[in-house]
């Protein structure tokens, strides 16, 4: 009975230990990416549907400024502006939190603490963190997938579902540069021939 009972904290001990160490790659992850002063990454996007495609985000925060193809996103934290060259048009909005997590990697790896059981695996060089949804939650991303390098935290790709499609975001390279908070707004005297269409 004494070797069950041993084992059996032995066991929630590991457990314990797993949750523990998870929780302390997602937070070192989360403070390279949420650094105070902000990051820029290059990244590439996959979708079965829309293929590949290239682009380059600033993150300071909640807030980023982000480029793909012809289109270009702001998010000051409360308002996002989206411009799309081929039209002219520039999209404003209030988005949710799920509008912001496709776009945002701060949010994913900052997922853990809302919603979301985590775990993780070790492979050759890399932490390859698990996030699935509580029960009580009603997630529109499913299980997401974080592949971290463990040399300095810095997230490399993040796949999810949407709409049940796979996408995977690759980050190419990340750097730690101080980001001015007047990148993250749309400035219409830089665009004076879009056409504004307000959505809030």
């Amino acid at each position: 009975m004494k070797k069950i009972l041993f084992s059996c904290l032995m066991l929630a001990a590991c457990l314990c230990v797993q949750a523990q160490t998870t929780t302390q790659i997602l937070d070192r992850a989360a403070a390279v990416v949420g650094r105070s002063g902000g990051c820029s990454a290059a990244f590439t996007l996959s979708h079965p549907q829309t293929g590949k495609a290239t682009g380059n985000i600033q993150i300071k925060g909640q807030k980023f400024h982000a480029v793909l193809g012809e289109m270009e996103v702001w998010f000051n934290g409360k308002t996002q502006w989206v411009y799309q060259a081929s039209t002219e048009e520039v999209s404003i909005s209030n988005p949710s939190a799920v509008g912001r997590q496709q776009m945002n990697p701060y949010t994913f790896i900052s997922l853990y603490k809302r919603g979301y059981n985590a775990k993780h695996v070790s492979r050759a060089g890399y932490y390859i963190v698990t996030l699935t949804p509580q029960k009580n939650t009603k997630p529109t991303l499913g299980v997401i997938t974080l592949t971290i390098r463990k040399k300095d935290c810095v997230p490399t790709e993040i796949r999810f579902h949407q709409n049940g499609q796979p996408v995977t975001i690759r980050i190419n390279s990340l750097q730690a540069k101080n980001q001015p908070d007047g990148l993250f707004q749309f400035n219409p005297k830089k665009y004076p021939n879009a056409e504004i269409i307000d959505l809030r």
